[in-house]
């Protein structure tokens, strides 16, 4: 597998976290007093697909990320100062 390819598959692991953390705040995380989720939100059957899909994604994008950091150090490194550079100058 190259680089571009991981790459890929990183950004599609971030948009299935993104549309995942969406469902769950839709579902109602965080919507107590405090911030945090009720007992009575975490029993919804809503709620707990919602949990699944974000810890699936997130273990997913973890398990990417081990994988590029590992196998592709320097263009990792390469990718990330160019970002790093873009910003400053932007």
């Amino acid at each position: 597998m190259t680089y571009n390819e991981c790459k890929a598959m990183r950004a599609a692991a971030e948009a299935e976290l993104r549309e995942a953390s969406m469902r769950l705040t839709r579902a109602g995380a965080g919507s107590g007093p405090s911030g945090l989720t009720p007992d009575s939100v975490k029993a919804t059957p809503e709620y707990r697909a919602a949990r699944y899909d974000t810890d699936r994604a997130f273990s997913r994008l973890r398990r990417i990320n081990v994988y590029i950091v590992a196998t592709f150090p320097n263009e990792n490194r390469a990718d990330h100062m160019a970002a790093r550079q873009a910003r400053q100058t932007a």
